[in-house]
C-alpha cells in the first residue's frame, strides 16, 4: 500500500473517531464501517433520523445516525481502503 493511502487511512480514522476506536482490530473497523455505510445509504435510515429530529427526539442514536449520514462518503472511502489493506496483507492484491 502506498504511503499516500496509509496517510489517507489515518486521516479518515481521525475524522471518524466517533465511530471507530484505535483499540478496534482492522476486521472490527471494517465490519463497523460496512454497517454504518449501508445504514447511511439506506433511504429509510435517513428518513427515520430526520423524523426523530423533527419530533424533538435527539438521543445518542439519533446523533450517531446524523453523523453517519453526513460522513457516508468518508465512511465508504475508509471501508474501501481498509479492505484493500487487509487484502494486500493476505496476498490477494
Amino acid at each position: 500500500m502506498t504511503e499516500e493511502k496509509l496517510r489517507r487511512i489515518k486521516e479518515l480514522e481521525n475524522e471518524l473517531s466517533y465511530l471507530i476506536k484505535d483499540s478496534m482490530t482492522t476486521a472490527q473497523k471494517i465490519k463497523c464501517l460496512a454497517s454504518a455505510h449501508w445504514e447511511a445509504q439506506h433511504s429509510g435510515y435517513c428518513d427515520a433520523m430526520a423524523n426523530k429530529l423533527m419530533g424533538g427526539e435527539e438521543d445518542a442514536q439519533t446523533r450517531m445516525w446524523e453523523k453517519n449520514c453526513q460522513n457516508k462518503y468518508k465512511i465508504g472511502a475508509l471501508h474501501t481502503l481498509l479492505t484493500e489493506l487487509t487484502e494486500e496483507g493476505n496476498g490477494k492484491c
